[in-house]
């Protein structure tokens, strides 16, 4: 009997210092995560992902038989296929709302991943500006020198990190993404090496905040 006693009184204890560990947790954590035209409504507010060729699938980008080019002229293509808008939208309540971009390359890709250069680009009205993440002092990096991601819900290498500030309502940011076959560094190079190899990757959102 007194046994007993002294197991209700051991569970007791235990829930009531679950109470006061948990009791102090106000808030609760929501994930999002978005490919293409997705809309995903939550407590703190919505967040929309959308692709700029939203009509034809919104499945990112990829380099076919391409020649190497220096970052000069990677960093201003603008021909049909040469880049690739993406836009991100959302608003919020009382909360910020932080989220990540991720670019994942095809499986399927045969150009090594130290060949292909990635630059990001936003835009502040008509005004284009890079990114810090694809830039350094040594010029762009290859998807090879980019951080592999560790959020949860996303796969492959990280390019931007942003925060939508509680109480924003229309927020907006339209980014440009493109990628080319770098330059060689030896002279005498046997371009044939590149035939017929392709590289492709998408372009995935994910999102997480507190209420």
């Amino acid at each position: 009997m007194k046994q007993s006693k002294i197991n209700i009184m051991a569970i007791i204890l235990l829930f009531l210092s679950l109470i006061f560990l948990f009791g102090g947790i106000s808030y609760a954590i929501f994930d999002y995560f978005g490919e293409g035209m997705t809309n995903n409504v939550i407590q703190t507010g919505r967040i929309v992902f959308s692709y700029s060729d939203a009509d034809n699938g919104g499945n990112g980008i990829y380099i076919e038989n391409a020649i190497p080019i220096s970052d000069d002229v990677g960093k201003v293509l603008s021909g049909d296929g040469e880049y690739f808008d993406f836009t991100i939208s959302a608003s919020t309540t009382k909360s910020n709302l932080a989220y990540e971009v991720a670019i994942q390359k095809d499986e399927h890709s045969t150009l090594p991943d130290d060949w292909v250069k990635i630059y990001l680009t936003t835009f502040e009205g008509n005004q284009e500006n890079p990114t810090t993440i694809t830039s350094s002092e040594n010029g762009i990096l290859t998807y090879h020198e980019l951080e592999n991601t560790t959020n949860d819900l996303l796969t492959g290498k990280t390019i931007y990190y942003g925060t939508v500030q509680a109480g924003e309502v229309s927020y907006g940011k339209k980014f440009r993404l493109r990628m080319w076959v770098k330059e060689p560094n030896e002279q005498n190079f046997d371009y044939s090496i590149l035939n017929d190899k392709y590289f492709s990757l998408k372009v995935n959102v994910a999102a997480s905040g507190t209420y």
